[in-house]
């Protein structure tokens, strides 16, 4: 697959779980069937599945004997996604709500907090493990066309060039972005998604926090970052963490993630 096709599905993969990710409970159902059928028509991501699908667990029989308690905790990232897998797999192709999945994350009476705790609990380290893998694959990919040494000039607002060097920097308007740099991002951008998940509660400062977070990522993953667009996104997310509710170390795990960013842009 090349960059540009590898870039367009780790987008609209992330497109397809956050819908899953921020469904309403009535709607779940259904944004679950999307999300398993995304995974399934996908020959990279259903690949990388197979891979990793080598335990085979009795998902029925675990249903029926969980009751009103959660799922067992698979405690190594192999078992975790084979697991999901099959879990997902087997409610999007049995069930008609997804209630019948969530019930007992949450000691709420609420249908969607069920729904909520057990997407962050469940579904979000599946979710985070598929883009990881992603970002890794364009990471690589990435490197491969830069040690071609290919060089592309592009029109900014400072006419800045990019340029692909050899040792598998990509330079943007005198900013490096090593490929060790963005798996740095990558590191930070899971332990705050985590973060959120668990620390904030009004759900639209969490969309907020996703879509700017994942709006970062794609501009560093672009073939041609633009500048003045990385240094909007870094300026909404400065106001929003100064804004939101949440707890010291997420506030800091946010600055470090913000001057990281702030430093490819002031290297030079």
């Amino acid at each position: 697959m090349e960059l540009k096709e590898l870039r367009k599905l780790s987008k609209n993969f992330r497109i397809v779980a956050s819908r899953l990710l921020k469904t309403g409970y009535t709607e779940a159902m259904d944004n679950l069937k999307i999300f398993v059928s995304f995974i399934n028509t996908s020959e990279v991501i259903s690949s990388f599945i197979e891979t990793n699908n080598t335990r085979v667990f009795d998902i029925e029989h675990i249903i029926k004997s969980k009751g009103y308690n959660r799922f067992p905790i698979q405690h190594n990232s192999r078992d975790e996604i084979a697991f999901t897998y099959q879990l997902l797999s087997y409610a999007s192709d049995n069930y008609n709500q997804y209630y019948q999945l969530s019930n007992g994350y949450s000691s709420s009476r609420m249908f969607q907090d069920h729904t909520d705790e057990f997407n962050r609990v469940v579904v979000q380290p599946f979710v985070q493990q598929i883009i990881s893998y992603l970002d890794e694959l364009i990471i690589d990919l990435s490197s491969e066309t830069t040690n071609k040494g290919i060089n592309v000039q592009f029109s900014g607002d400072n006419n800045g060039l990019i340029s692909m060097n050899n040792e598998g920097t990509t330079i943007i308007s005198n900013i490096s972005i090593s490929n060790t740099d963005m798996v740095e991002v990558n590191k930070l951008i899971e332990l705050i998604l985590d973060l959120v998940g668990k620390e904030v509660s009004n759900n639209q400062d969490k969309d907020r926090l996703f879509e700017l977070l994942s709006d970062i990522k794609d501009e560093l993953l672009e073939s041609r970052p633009r500048e003045k667009n990385i240094r909007k996104l870094i300026d909404r997310l400065t106001l929003l963490n100064n804004t939101i509710i949440a707890s010291v170390v997420l506030s800091n795990h946010l600055i470090s993630f913000i001057d990281l960013i702030k430093r490819f842009i002031e290297a030079h």
